[in-house]
C-alpha cells in the first residue's frame, strides 16, 4: 500500500461506498503497527533496564524475549482470526453484491404497493360453514342461521362494480 492508495481510500467514494470490505487490508496495517509498537517497547524496555545496572539489564533482556514473544504471537494470532472471519463471510458478501446489481431495486410505490395488499388479505374474513353432515346431531335443532350484515365490509381490495349496459335496458 503506497501512498497512492491512500490518498484514493481517503479522498474517493471507497468510504463512503459500502460495497466493497477494506477492513482486510487495513488489518495489514494494524499488524504492522503492531510490530512497531512491540519493536520501540522492547527497545525501551532494554535501555531502561539496564539504567539500573547490569544485572536488571539481564532481566530486561529476559522480559523482552518472554513478553515480546507472547506479543507478536498473541498480535499475529488476532490478525490472523480477523482475517479469517473476513474470508470466511467474503462469498456472502460478494453474493449479496451479485443479487444487488442483478435484481433492480423495488421502488417505493411498489413496496407500499405490496404492503397495503398484504394488509388488505390479512384483514379478509375466513369463512368456516360446517356442511349438514358435520353438524352434530344434537345441536342441529339448536342452531342458529348465520346473519347478514347490513353493510358490506369495506377493504381496500374491492370487487368490480358490475355495469348495466344501455342496450340492456
Amino acid at each position: 500500500m503506497n501512498l497512492n492508495d491512500l490518498k484514493k481510500l481517503v479522498t474517493g467514494p471507497v468510504l463512503i461506498n459500502l460495497d466493497r470490505i477494506i477492513t482486510p487490508k487495513l488489518i495489514t496495517l494494524f499488524y504492522l503497527a503492531g510490530l512497531a509498537a512491540i519493536a520501540l517497547w522492547s527497545i525501551n524496555h532494554l535501555f531502561f533496564s539496564f539504567r539500573f545496572g547490569f544485572g536488571n539489564g539481564l532481566w530486561g533482556i529476559l522480559e523482552v524475549a518472554i513478553f515480546g514473544t507472547l506479543a507478536l504471537i498473541m498480535l499475529r494470532a488476532l490478525c490472523e482470526i480477523a482475517l479469517v472471519f473476513f474470508k470466511s463471510h467474503e462469498d456472502i458478501v460478494a453474493r449479496h453484491n451479485q443479487n444487488r446489481r442483478l435484481a433492480p431495486a423495488p421502488t417505493l410505490i411498489e413496496d407500499v404497493r405490496e404492503a397495503i395488499e398484504d394488509l388488505a388479505q390479512d384483514d379478509m374474513p375466513e369463512v368456516n360453514t360446517p356442511a349438514a353432515s358435520e353438524t352434530p346431531p344434537d345441536r342441529a335443532k339448536t342452531a342458529k342461521p348465520a346473519t347478514k350484515r347490513s353493510s358490506p365490509r369495506r377493504t381496500a381490495r374491492r370487487a368490480p362494480r358490475t355495469t348495466k349496459s344501455r342496450s340492456a335496458k
